[in-house]
Formats: structure tokens, C-alpha cells, sequence
């Protein structure tokens, strides 16, 4: 009797020590994670996104940065951090940079973002955003909710499975096959390129103290059905121009057009994230000059 009371007791404490474990571990790697790049949010529950956005925000700013806010272009889908242009950035010019982009951000959450480090009182040398004009279409949509918070601890806690498959996820990536597809799609959506006036004055007017970039597509990629939006994408990229002269914001255009620097209509390959370094280390060398 004696005996089984003993195991029932090592049992128990035994099945404690291992749901300990479970959540001990992705916390720890998650408050450690120390890299240029923010972990792919939409990878867990939305009510602890603003929780690790915060988290990643306290862990990596050090000192003045360079801040990149943006989508699944700028974040670098599908691949290993070294391989994203930011990365190549911070090793080209030899300054702190630091990426806060996700996979499908919005504007929403570009501001909940720089809000929160306004709210810390970080500085930042350059704030860089890049603006997709497919994006237009959906002001209100956003990843990250601000009105459905929970602690990181809590979701561990909670759903420690989910936590840990988080973890691998963000830390485990391969790089894609890279080969280069003779023309692009538009991802099954018609309307992609498509965007009201009005859309676009409201979208404009979130856009506030950023400095800005239009998110590069491959022009020459594009199939002949989609040619007429090239000048939709020209009118988008003149009239943030002209904003960014009126408002007197620095912008910054890639022009990168050509097919062999992306993987599909929008995300660039290895080759494209290092045209993006490049010709983003020489806009700020230049500014530097000048200064």
C-alpha cells in the first residue's frame, strides 16, 4: 500500500515537473531571442501578439536604431533572417537595425508598433516603412489586437503545445527553392492593384511622421492580363512622393522592377533582399553626407 502511495507521489510530482518544463521552455527561448528581426505573430493566438510584439520591442532596442515597419515583404517570407535585406543592412552600414515587420501587417499595426516605442522613449535615427498599395482596400484589418491582450505567460500556461511549435517555427527556417517563375500571378485576388481615391486619402492620413518607401514589384513579370495596373502602381508611388515632399518626409524609392530579383508578385528572393540592401545602404550613406 505503502509502495503505491509512494509512486502515485512520484507520479504526480513527476507529471509537474514535465508541464513545467513545456512552459518553461518556449518562454525562455522567447524573453532570450535575440535577433533583427521580430518572430512571425500570426504563428500564435492574436491575444498574446501585442504581448510578444512588446516583448521583442524591450529585449532588442539597445540605443539609436534604424526601424523597419512593413509586411510579408519587408519581414523577409520564407526566409532565414541572414538572408533579409535588413540583416544585410545592419552589416552593410554598421548600425543597429531593427525589424518590426509581419507577415500581412497593416497600417494598424505599424502604428501600434511605433507607438509603443514612442511609449518607451526609444530613439530611432531612421524609421523605414514600406507601403504595399494593395493594403488600401482593408484600413481596418490588423494583426495585432490591442484590444484582446493577454501575457505571453498566461498563453505558455494555456496552450503550452501551441507555444512550442511557435518557438521551432520562428527558429528553424530553411531557405526556399529559388527558382525564378517566367511570369507572376496575382495570387487568385483581382484586386490586388485595385484602390479608391478615398481609400487612398484615408490611408494617407494614418500615414504620420514615417518615412516611406512603395513595396517593389516585379513590372516585368507581370502577365499581360495584369499590364494596365503598371499605372496604378506609378500613380500610387507619384502621389506618395508628392505627400512625402509636402509633408516633408524622406522617401525612398527602390526601383526594383526586374523579375529576377523576386520569388512572386511582391516577395523578393536572395537576390532582390540584397539589391534592397544595397540601394537602401547608399540612400543613407548619402543623407549622411549631407548632414
Amino acid at each position: 500500500m505503502l509502495k503505491n502511495k509512494t509512486y502515485l507521489v512520484l507520479l504526480f510530482f513527476s507529471i509537474i515537473l514535465i508541464i513545467i518544463f513545456s512552459i518553461m521552455k518556449p518562454l525562455k527561448l522567447i524573453y532570450n531571442y535575440k535577433s533583427n528581426r521580430m518572430y512571425d505573430l500570426r504563428k500564435i493566438d492574436e491575444k498574446y501578439r501585442l504581448s510578444l510584439m512588446q516583448n521583442y520591442v524591450d529585449n532588442n532596442f539597445l540605443k539609436k536604431e534604424i526601424l523597419i515597419l512593413g509586411d510579408s515583404q519587408s519581414y523577409g517570407f520564407l526566409y532565414p533572417n541572414k538572408y533579409v535585406f535588413s540583416n544585410i543592412l545592419e552589416n552593410k552600414i554598421n548600425k543597429k537595425v531593427i525589424n518590426c515587420s509581419g507577415k500581412d501587417f497593416r497600417i494598424l499595426d505599424a502604428i501600434e508598433i511605433l507607438k509603443y516605442v514612442r511609449s518607451k522613449n526609444l530613439k530611432i535615427d531612421y524609421l523605414i516603412y514600406g507601403i504595399n498599395e494593395s493594403h488600401l482596400n482593408n484600413l481596418g484589418e490588423r494583426r495585432i489586437n490591442i484590444n484582446n491582450n493577454q501575457f505571453i505567460i498566461k498563453g505558455a500556461i494555456k496552450e503550452p503545445t501551441s507555444f512550442i511549435k511557435f518557438v521551432y517555427d520562428f527558429s528553424s527556417l530553411q531557405l526556399p527553392n529559388e527558382k525564378i517563375e517566367k511570369k507572376f500571378s496575382i495570387r487568385k485576388n483581382e484586386k490586388y492593384f485595385n484602390f479608391s481615391s478615398e481609400d487612398e486619402k484615408k490611408y494617407f492620413e494614418k500615414l504620420k511622421e514615417l518615412i516611406f518607401y512603395t513595396v517593389p514589384h516585379p513590372i516585368d513579370g507581370l502577365n499581360i492580363a495584369y499590364k494596365n495596373r503598371i499605372e496604378s502602381l506609378n500613380t500610387f508611388s507619384n502621389r506618395l512622393k508628392e505627400i512625402s515632399e509636402k509633408e516633408k518626409i524622406i522617401f525612398f524609392n527602390p526601383n526594383i522592377f526586374n523579375r529576377i530579383y523576386f520569388r512572386d508578385i511582391v516577395h523578393f528572393n536572395i537576390e532582390g533582399h540584397k539589391q534592397m540592401a544595397n540601394k537602401l545602404s547608399n540612400f543613407i550613406v548619402d543623407r549622411e553626407n549631407l548632414l
